[in-house]
């Protein structure tokens, strides 16, 4: 038996779910309907299917129609082949466990039944990093901090990241958890201020002073962020926040000096800017008035194109006073800091 070239291969898969349909119905208008098509299409296409394979595959019992022999040997290989293909796709949207796993074991056993089973788990999943510590139980017992970090997906440190999130002391088994910990960022942002100006100082057209957003005051000029030092591990970033999702200004970790990209791959002629955190929008021209500033707290390094979850200061609707005239933020850091505890048992 010749096999089929791959175009005819192609041609013919494509038809298949209509054979089934037919198959299954043995009624060319209720298959029809399942399939959303009209009965003469559907006809047209058992036609071309059983013109491709040179032979029939029904036969007419009164008004219905049935499989002849042919027809019963094709819809036992489309089933099986449709449901290969479920499965192959199911198995491909499943999520495979990935990353670090920290596990912490104490007791004898440890080496008869913890032990083999990391291996199995290592072999079933190759992309999982586990790490096991054993006889930690009385360390834990004495614990007298926890802390939380946010670690990279695929880590080989077995120690803990620079960012740390979250941080408490024990006390009687129990730890409250906040950004404000010393062991964590330090400070929990609630006292942090800060404004800006609407202005283009990267330009030099007197039109377009409503597509720049810059922390600092003209007068001085001077600084307009008030926020703490923060720990190794973490910076400070700027965005504007419009109909097309969140735009970075650039990151820094001193608000009295120039970000990561100056006046921004958007700005002017002059492509450094005022030496203070902000950004140009001028190439192409975007107007800022009612987008959303926000001043964020970043992990570094970080690849996502969206702002972490501390946002510390916020305006929710950029004003139209443009410069000298600051534009004050609110302080949002009470509800955007995480908070959680951690329990010895």
């Amino acid at each position: 038996m010749s096999e089929l070239p791959a175009e005819a291969i192609t041609r013919v898969w494509n038809w298949l779910p209509a054979f089934r349909a037919v198959a299954e119905t043995e009624h060319l208008p209720t298959a029809a309907r399942r399939l959303y098509v009209t009965p003469s299409a559907l006809s047209r296409t058992i036609g071309l299917l059983e013109g491709e394979l040179e032979r029939p595959l029904f036969r007419r019992v009164g008004r219905r129609i049935r499989l002849n022999e042919a027809g019963q040997r094709l819809l036992t290989r489309v089933r099986d082949a449709m449901r290969l293909a479920h499965h192959g796709v199911q198995e491909a949207r499943e999520e495979t466990l990935a990353g670090p796993l920290r596990i912490y074991a104490s007791g004898i056993l440890t080496p008869i039944h913890v032990e083999p089973s990391i291996e199995r788990m290592r072999a079933d999943h190759p992309r999982l990093v586990a790490y096991l510590r054993s006889s930690l139980a009385p360390n834990v017992a004495n614990a007298t901090a926890f802390v939380l970090t946010i670690e990279p997906v695929m880590d080989s440190d077995p120690g803990p990241a620079a960012t740390k999130i979250l941080g408490g002391d024990f006390n009687a088994g129990q730890a409250t958890l906040g950004v404000g910990h010393g062991a964590a960022l330090g400070d929990d942002f609630t006292s942090a201020t800060g404004s800006f100006i609407i202005a283009t100082p990267s330009s030099t057209v007197m039109t377009d002073e409503d597509q720049g957003i810059w922390w600092l005051d003209p007068t001085g000029p001077a600084a307009t962020l008030m926020l703490p030092t923060l720990p190794a591990g973490w910076a400070y970033e700027g965005w504007v926040v419009g109909g097309s999702g969140p735009v970075s200004t650039g990151r820094f970790t001193n608000p009295a000096g120039p970000d990561s990209d100056l006046a921004g791959p958007t700005g002017g002629t002059d492509s450094n800017g005022p030496p203070f955190p902000g950004q140009d929008f001028v190439t192409p021209p975007v107007s800022l008035i009612g987008q959303t500033a926000v001043i964020s707290v970043e992990p570094d390094p970080d690849d996502s194109p969206n702002p972490f979850t501390l946002k510390p200061l916020v305006t929710m609707s950029i004003g139209a006073q443009l410069a000298p005239t600051l534009q004050a933020m609110s302080n949002n850091a009470a509800a955007t800091n995480p908070t959680g505890t951690a329990t010895i048992q």
